[in-house]
């Protein structure tokens, strides 16, 4: 998913690691986060515990802006059902490498480089 409006972008990658909030895929019967990949209809599974490193392709915004892809976190807790027809969890990330902030189904959000999942508990 792209963003709808970059608002700023930065050449080098910040150190700082911050908190937000990805939304995954929650598939039953194994309750596994997965990342939802639009461009292939499917799911990826994500590694927990460990800090993930995106890919270094651009992305373009709606209105034909590019910027550095990234693992998109919004700032503030989202809300459920953005994601529907999906089953979804919202998850408490950290990351770092910030490459872009722009707007996102009406929400602000980073675009970094690396994320780290907590692992998942089952009965949290």
């Amino acid at each position: 998913m792209c963003l709808d409006r970059v608002n700023s972008k930065w050449k080098g990658l910040s150190r700082k690691v911050e908190t937000g909030y990805k939304i995954f895929a929650f598939l039953p019967p194994t309750n596994q986060l997965k990342f939802i990949v639009f461009s292939h209809k499917g799911y990826k599974r994500v590694e927990t515990g460990k800090w993930l490193t995106s890919g270094g392709d651009l992305a373009t915004d709606i209105h034909g802006k590019r910027y550095c892809a990234g693992f998109h976190i919004f700032k503030n807790n989202p809300g459920a059902g953005i994601l529907h027809p999906y089953p979804e969890k919202i998850v408490k990330v950290k990351y770092k490498g910030v490459l872009a902030k722009g707007i996102q189904m009406g929400r602000e959000v980073v675009v970094a480089h690396h994320m780290w999942v907590p692992r998942y508990r089952r009965n949290k």
